[in-house]
């Protein structure tokens, strides 16, 4: 996915990675040299002191959402004057909505944003709920904004929404990376497919049966590309490198 402008980034209550850190402090720097929305979602904002404190920065995102039951009162504090924090929602721990709903909602219906890459999105220790509830933002996302290119993206994986054609570029040089898709709907037809291992060229995709999971780039692909049929309905397409 090749982001512009119009692009929010999207900050979870889950899991990071604090072997990987210079993944989020390169992602977060460059967006904020170009200009993104980032938005964090009530806990998310833990990751921006840990990458402060480990390599003294003073990363912030713009704009804070959520209930905050997750966020440190001390940390919200000293951080309060210099983020835009939606007070909408403080407080409100029986409301409706989770807080990456509210999220992807004030990025695509406030914002009018194109592009969002969610970070944060796997689960911590047997949270698997929370990882099925943030696979429903993709879901979410598209139906506020059909056109919207969504990513699920963690140092190693990246998760999408594929609704007609996806170009997956190769992450790294030296291994075999992977390239699954899981259907969640009866109707999942692959019209084309190009730089895998095992062609998908009209493929059905029984939703009841992992029949279409661990292909592998081909090794000299520098991408992959998977397009549906028209009548398909969306799959999951989960990269891993």
């Amino acid at each position: 996915m090749i982001f512009d402008k119009r692009t929010a980034l999207i900050f979870l209550n889950g899991f990071y990675d604090t072997r990987q850190l210079p993944f989020y402090r390169k992602a977060i720097q460059s967006a904020i040299t170009n200009g993104y929305l980032i938005v964090c979602a009530d806990g998310g904002l833990h990751i921006f002191e840990c990458l402060n404190r480990t390599f003294g920065l003073d990363l912030w995102p713009t704009h804070l959402i959520g209930d905050l039951d997750s966020v440190n009162p001390n940390l919200y504090s000293k951080v309060t004057t210099s983020i835009t924090t939606i007070s909408d929602w403080i407080g409100h721990t029986d409301k409706d909505s989770t807080d990456g709903q509210l999220a992807v909602e004030l990025a695509l219906r406030q914002f009018d944003f194109s592009d969002l890459c969610i970070y944060g999105s796997l689960p911590h220790r047997y949270e698997t709920d929370h990882f099925l509830a943030n696979l429903k933002l993709l879901r979410l996302a598209n139906k506020i904004r059909p056109d919207v290119e969504v990513v699920l993206s963690d140092p190693q994986q990246a998760i999408y929404r594929l609704q007609s054609k996806l170009t997956i570029r190769r992450y790294t040089s030296d291994s075999t990376e992977q390239i699954s898709l899981i259907a969640h709907d009866k109707n999942v037809k692959v019209r084309y497919s190009q730089g895998l291992r095992w062609n998908l060229d009209g493929l059905w995709i029984d939703p009841d049966k992992p029949t279409a999971v661990r292909n592998e780039f081909q090794s000299e692909a520098e991408e992959v590309i998977i397009e549906l049929e028209v009548s398909s309905d969306p799959v999951f397409v989960i990269h891993n490198f």
